[in-house]
């Protein structure tokens, strides 16, 4: 398990609709994204690997590093993000 407390960690969360990844972008800076994919109805939540939410469905990919901006042509809808908030060791993660 890849710990969110450190720089490129990340944490798999429940929430959202397919759940929810948090990555720890430098040590200070979060974001969070929904693992739907957003371009098509693929029963299965996106992966995560080298800084990418991935679709197994569709073989879309989204950089959490641009915010959730799809990295193939053809793909024009980002991944959801979500608001985060960091407060002392308290995160929280919400859509508004």
């Amino acid at each position: 398990m890849i710990n969110a407390q450190i720089p490129g960690g990340f944490a798999e969360l429940s929430g959202g609709n397919k759940g929810l990844l948090l990555f720890n972008k430098n040590g200070t800076d979060f974001v969070a994204f929904d693992r739907l994919c957003p371009n098509s109805d693929c029963a299965t939540p996106m992966t995560f690997e080298n800084r990418l939410l991935m679709c197994t469905c569709d073989g879309g990919t989204y950089s959490v590093d641009f915010g959730g901006a799809p990295q193939k042509e053809g793909f024009d809808c980002p991944a959801i993000e979500y608001n985060v908030t960091k407060n002392g060791s308290s995160i929280r993660i919400s859509n508004f």
